[in-house]
């Protein structure tokens, strides 16, 4: 029998495994998932243990807009009850509880961040659109920290992405200008 490695435990290696799982018939035991920080799931935002149970907190990836992620926690059993599935056990609690988000960001001292002063100079803005605009190429094994000065992991645009996609600073160059691109070709898309 074979054994198989992910290296990190972000979404796409989660769901690798669950589809080793299902479709390839192959044991848990066979399948090791490597993770250099202390807690795994990527952008969920997942933590715990297997003896203790995992906790989600990017809940808002189970709305039927994130339909992969549905699809592959639609064949996890829930750790409560392993008679339902993931998202049978959260939809009801989201459905109960509802998000009523008025705010995105909170400034350190209570007060609503002003999420449309996105913070840039305009230097930041040239860094940008030179990323953006740039090629993969040119950005080889780039950090995300190679491609901007200081003070643009300090604005609003910088707290809402690292916040929105679990972006840190030392991630890939390209990683992060590929979900700008797409971010942007989804709104071009878009009729207004």
């Amino acid at each position: 029998m074979s054994s198989y490695t992910l290296v990190s435990s972000g979404i796409a290696a989660l769901a690798g495994a669950v589809i080793l799982l299902r479709d390839g018939e192959v044991a848990g035991a066979d399948i090791t998932i490597l993770e250099e920080r202390y807690q795994s799931g990527g952008a969920v935002d997942a933590h715990g243990s297997a003896e203790d149970r995992y906790f989600l907190s990017g809940s808002h990836m189970l709305e039927a807009m994130y339909q992969c992620t549905v699809d592959v926690l639609d064949d996890i059993p829930s750790a409560s009850d392993p008679t339902i599935s993931v998202p049978e056990e959260a939809n009801p609690a989201a459905a109960e509880w509802r998000w009523d988000n008025e705010v995105r960001l909170v400034n350190l001292d209570g007060s609503r961040s002003d999420a449309h002063a996105m913070g840039f100079t305009e230097h930041d803005r040239i860094d940008l659109l030179a990323l953006i605009g740039g090629s993969e190429r040119r950005l080889g094994d780039k950090r995300i920290t190679d491609c901007f000065a200081a003070h643009f992991f300090e604005t609003t645009f910088w707290l809402e992405w690292g916040a929105l996609f679990a972006f840190e600073p030392w991630h890939s160059a390209i990683e992060f200008r590929r979900y700008l691109r797409r971010f942007i070709d989804h709104f071009s898309a878009i009729d207004v």
